[in-house]
């Protein structure tokens, strides 16, 4: 399965994401999938134009945040729902209740 682990960047540079996103990868790839890692700080162009290139069977979606949002994940889980693209966790309207 073509998976896109999807991890939120504490900025610009495409390497300040999480350690646990590399962990997750690593198990992924033990089970034969191919894997990707996607990095998104705050572009929203950059995070619609990535998954279009991609082109991802499931996005193992660890964001957290976007940009300096502390609810950017359930805005990136509803792009994810826009461009009809399988993830994991919960959807836009579970990921902003949490946030209460």
């Amino acid at each position: 399965m073509k998976i896109t682990i999807l991890g939120s960047l504490e900025s610009d540079d495409p390497k300040s994401y999480d350690i646990v996103v590399d962990q997750v990868a690593s198990a992924l790839r033990k089970h034969k999938h191919r894997v990707s890692i996607f990095g998104v700080h705050d572009d929203l162009r950059k995070l619609v134009s990535g998954f279009s290139r991609r082109k991802p069977d499931l996005v193992f979606n660890l964001a957290e945040t976007f940009g300096e949002s502390l609810n950017g994940d359930s805005g990136v889980a509803a792009v994810l729902d826009l461009l009809g693209i399988h993830y994991t966790g919960g959807g836009p309207g579970e990921l902003y209740l949490r946030q209460d």
